[in-house]
């Protein structure tokens, strides 16, 4: 049981690295805006202007 946890901790681990790497990825560029606020993935000036996240498709209430 404790093998399935660490394959899941290190699956969240290795998500988690892959977000912050794209976050900087987008602040280093001068692209970075803002974090959606559903599921906290990074987003560029062009995505924050869009109806949805996206990500996870999360629909902005600023655009409602």
């Amino acid at each position: 049981m404790s093998f399935i946890k660490e394959m899941m901790a290190e699956k969240e681990k290795k998500q988690r690295n892959k977000l912050n790497g794209y976050r900087k990825m987008k602040k280093k560029s001068g692209l970075y805006n803002m974090e959606c606020p559903y599921c906290s993935n990074a987003l560029s000036d062009y995505d924050a202007g869009q109806d949805q996240c996206v990500h996870c498709g999360y629909e902005f209430p600023w655009k409602k």
